[in-house]
């Protein structure tokens, strides 16, 4: 991961009594949800206009203009991928074993629509054969590679037993299914 965003989750600054703020659906950029057995649309990040961030622990967060501007780039950049002909857009990562958690990332191309790309068993390991091509592409996309890796530092130092299920909700709810 070559981005200059590497450490984006060091230097954004939590936002005292995240209760109070409220998301609204226009200033959505992206969201990334995870889908696992034990997390079923879970929330790992959401950006939000001008320079906020929820991470999965419902931390709502003051992000540094470059480092918003960095993700949400990318982010923006998957709608000139190909499409996968999968469900959900997905690109799935060959794995020896079923039911990986996939990421979905939502991202907004208007107020009312979001364009989907998933990824299914992303992990840090550098393993990124797919495990059926997507037209010539064999691999995940460098873009892919990076953003995902990027947005999962958002669930640096979660727990899910002390989650801020109110921000969690407030900001799925903006999301949708």
């Amino acid at each position: 991961m070559q981005s200059a965003a590497t450490d984006w989750r060091d230097r954004a600054e939590r936002i005292p009594n995240p209760e109070s703020w409220q998301p609204q659906r226009k200033d959505l950029v992206f969201a990334v949800v995870r889908n696992a057995q034990v997390e079923h649309h879970a929330l790992t990040l959401a950006l939000f206009g001008p320079n906020i961030g929820v991470d999965a622990s419902g931390n709502v967060l003051a992000l540094k203009e470059d480092d918003f501007t960095a993700l949400s780039s990318l982010a923006s950049q998957t709608l000139e991928l190909p499409p996968t002909g999968n469900f959900r857009n997905t690109w799935i990562i060959s794995r020896a074993t079923t039911c990986q958690p996939i990421e979905r990332l939502l991202a907004s191309t208007s107020e009312s629509e979001v364009a989907e790309t998933s990824v299914q068993g992303y992990n840090h390991q550098g393993e990124f054969e797919l495990k059926r091509p997507v037209g010539d592409i064999t691999v995940l996309p460098s873009l892919l590679q990076d953003l995902f890796g990027l947005v999962l530092k958002a669930r640096t130092d979660y727990d899910r037993e002390r989650r801020n299920e109110a921000v969690l909700r407030k900001v799925l709810d903006v999301v949708g299914n």
